[in-house]
């Protein structure tokens, strides 16, 4: 190999060596700007099923309290549960806004 070739070849390893460093140090950035993107990505679907889920408990408990409703004979002890039922309700919207 000539040192011409040498002296190439040189150059052309610190060429390529700076950029590989370069796309390290762009590799490294985007990684560390797409962290926080994906936590609150991961809150916000979090927060999403804890709401989902609430809201179908909430339904479940509803439906038995309807129910329950329904199977009543005294229309006093009937009225008296759909009050009870929407203060529950007013409550559960008061507590989920």
């Amino acid at each position: 190999m000539t040192e011409r070739g040498r002296d190439w070849l040189l150059e052309a390893g610190k060429y390529a060596m700076a950029m590989a460093a370069v796309a390290a140090v762009v590799a490294a950035a985007i990684s560390l700007a797409v962290r926080p993107m994906i936590a609150d990505e991961r809150i916000a679907r979090e927060k999403a099923q804890d709401r989902i889920t609430s809201r179908m408990v909430l339904m479940q408990r509803d439906a038995f309290d309807i129910i329950d409703i329904v199977m009543t004979k005294s229309e006093d002890d009937r009225t008296r549960k759909v009050a009870l039922l929407r203060e529950k309700w007013a409550a559960d919207d008061a507590r989920l806004r």
